[in-house]
């Protein structure tokens, strides 16, 4: 005898599991992004750039010649995602 298909069974179990993911993602989502971590990377990044930026401003201003190698300073921990 062939497998009876329940095609309404198979819609409520459907149905119901992603109540549940829906009604679960939320309280999961706010605890990754609101974690301290992206706070403090947040931070310690800024202050990178900021460094970067007074370094490469100095650098500009005591170089005698424009145009050359030191100017094309490439930073590649700005570079991380």
């Amino acid at each position: 005898m062939p497998h009876r298909t329940r095609p309404m069974t198979a819609l409520l179990v459907f149905t119901g599991v992603n109540v549940i993911l829906v009604s679960t993602i939320t309280p999961v989502y706010d605890f990754v992004c609101f974690l301290p971590y992206w706070e403090r990377r947040r931070e310690r990044r800024r202050q990178e750039r900021q460094a970067d930026a007074i370094t490469k401003a100095v650098s500009h201003d005591n170089a005698s010649v424009t145009g050359t190698i030191s100017d094309i300073n490439v930073n590649w921990k700005s570079l991380e995602i």
